[in-house]
């Protein structure tokens, strides 16, 4: 068992909180007692010990692949190393297993600081209470429903699953709660990985991580297209007679494309998600393992509660209009919803998002074309006609106006991101700003409008001498994304700001006001 010697505490204020680590600091000597069986015979032998764990001084990298060997003699009698010193053997008679050091940090943290000013290193959301913390969870589950990445899909999935049901009241009720089952079951499988992450390395999850590869976002962008073209009729799938023989005597018939569906729905919230489900993981993070295993859970519980209270009530559907040939134009419709979703993922893999803009656009034409062409039959009554190709009109222009001129920069001009530059502008005494982004974070884009784009506060980052860089960790392999993996950890929307000198830095973590940047910004310059 490795015997370790006392740390040290060290303190780091964010924001207003105060943050504990605990840290060993210049020469630090770690003992590991070896027993040399009996079975082994006399001989030279190596010793290879792989530490792991983090070397810090302005940012912290990571220790990987590295290996210490030493050479040791076993003999049939015990001799001192001729390099063993009496510090040795003070020091190993004061080091303790890493077991011990969870009581002694604990005496000592209630001693010297008062336990309202501690966190768990995440900031705030490691002080809310029990029943807020998930609350939180709760009430972040619900608003997955209104992203703009699943708000679309919805209509789609009722739908869908009124027509598996039939006329069957209680196939209606198995089916909703099969696909609220698929949204839960997302969420499970992030808890598990959670749970591996924090048993196995101490490190937390993040719930947008499987949106910083390509590949995944090119996926789904390709699947949304499919189910747009199987929307617009360009194709159907059939089930072979035997199988379809076989599924109808299944009680399961339909459910695990219900579950599916909602699994699917589960995935496409998390890029979009705003500050609840940030926060809510942050804290869920922070807890213990069982307690933030639950909190994920109800997150899944939370996106899936609207749908299982209609499943429970199914007698809401019976104010939807009868089936006839607006369930048809209802179904074209969802597909031209989810093909601007899919561009708007592609749109994430080029720095130049205007081509994707004008991708857009074309898919609003059409759509205005298909209004124009199928609203509105060719002996519908004349207002009718002028109402639907009017609207098909104002859409289409409105449109181009906001989607097809090129997007002008930013009022704040940022820099491209260089831990050098960093240093040397803190060296130089300016505060940097760094604002830690990503293409599919659509909160990001809302901070942009709102702070970054607002004139005054491009004025004030100028007069201050501020030095705004730009953190993009849109890819996993980004140059910003490993930075923040071995420093900060965590997810954006992040803005942290870097006083002069070796200060510890702040952080503005989800939606910020104006004034609240400004009052960081004082904090740093002081």
């Amino acid at each position: 068992e490795v015997l370790w010697p006392m740390d040290h505490a060290k303190t780091m204020t964010i924001g207003d909180e105060k943050v504990v680590n605990n840290v060993y600091t210049g020469r630090v000597v770690v003992y590991v007692p070896i027993t040399v069986p009996d079975s082994v015979s006399p001989g030279t032998y190596n010793v290879v010990v792989q530490p792991r764990g983090q070397l810090c001084e302005k940012i912290c990298i990571d220790i990987r692949g590295v290996e210490a060997m030493t050479t040791v003699q076993v003999g049939l009698t015990s001799q001192a190393h001729p390099d063993w010193t009496d510090e040795f053997s003070a020091g190993l008679a004061e080091a303790i297993p890493a077991a011990q050091f969870k009581a002694v940090h604990k005496q000592a943290a209630q001693a010297e600081t008062p336990a309202d000013k501690i966190t768990s290193g995440l900031g705030q959301p490691g002080r809310l209470t029990l029943w807020a913390g998930l609350g939180l969870a709760l009430l972040a589950g619900v608003t997955l429903n209104i992203m703009p990445c699943v708000l679309p899909v919805i209509p789609l999935r009722i739908l869908s699953i009124v027509e598996m049901a039939g006329q069957s009241r209680r196939r209606f009720v198995t089916l909703g709660l099969a696909f609220a089952g698929g949204m839960i079951l997302f969420f499970a499988a992030i808890a598990v990985i959670s749970m591996i992450l924090r048993l196995t390395s101490g490190q937390a999850i993040n719930i947008s991580d499987h949106f910083q590869y390509p590949a995944v976002r090119i996926a789904l962008a390709m699947i949304l297209v499919a189910l747009a073209a199987n929307l617009f009729g360009v194709f159907t799938i059939l089930v072979p007679s035997k199988l379809a023989g076989l599924e109808q005597r299944s009680v399961r018939q339909g459910h695990t494309k219900s579950a599916g569906m909602g699994f699917m729905m589960a995935v496409l919230a998390t890029p979009c998600s705003f500050a609840f489900l940030l926060a809510a993981m942050a804290w869920a993070q922070v807890q213990p393992l069982w307690l933030g295993t639950v909190a994920i859970l109800l997150i899944g519980a939370g996106m899936a509660a609207p749908h299982v209270l209609l499943a429970a009530f199914p007698g809401l559907l019976q104010r939807l209009p009868k089936p006839g040939r607006w369930m048809e134009l209802f179904k074209q419709a969802m597909g031209f919803l989810l093909l601007p979703v899919a561009i708007w993922l592609l749109s994430t893999l080029s720095e130049d998002s205007w081509p994707f803009w004008v991708a857009g656009y074309a898919v609003v034409l059409t759509f205005g074309l298909w209004m124009w062409a199928h609203w509105v039959r060719y002996d519908a009554a004349l207002w009718r006609k002028l109402i639907v190709r009017t609207l098909a009109v104002v859409l289409v222009v409105a449109a181009g106006v906001w989607m097809l001129p090129k997007p002008a920069p930013l009022a704040v001009a940022f820099e491209r991101f260089d831990t050098e530059h960093i240093d040397e502008a803190r060296q130089n005494g300016r505060i940097v700003l760094v604002k830690v982004t990503a293409a599919w974070c659509t909160e990001c884009r809302v901070i942009d409008y709102r702070i970054y784009d607002a004139s005054d506060i491009a004025e004030q980052l100028y007069r201050r001498g501020v030095v705004p860089i730009k953190a993009d960790v849109t890819d996993y392999d980004s140059p910003a994304s490993q930075w923040l993996r071995q420093t900060h950890g965590g997810a954006p929307p992040m803005t942290i700001l870097y006083p002069p000198g070796d200060g510890p830095p702040r952080w503005l973590i989800g939606g910020f006001s104006k004034q609240e940047l400004l009052q960081a910004l004082d904090e740093a310059a002081e």
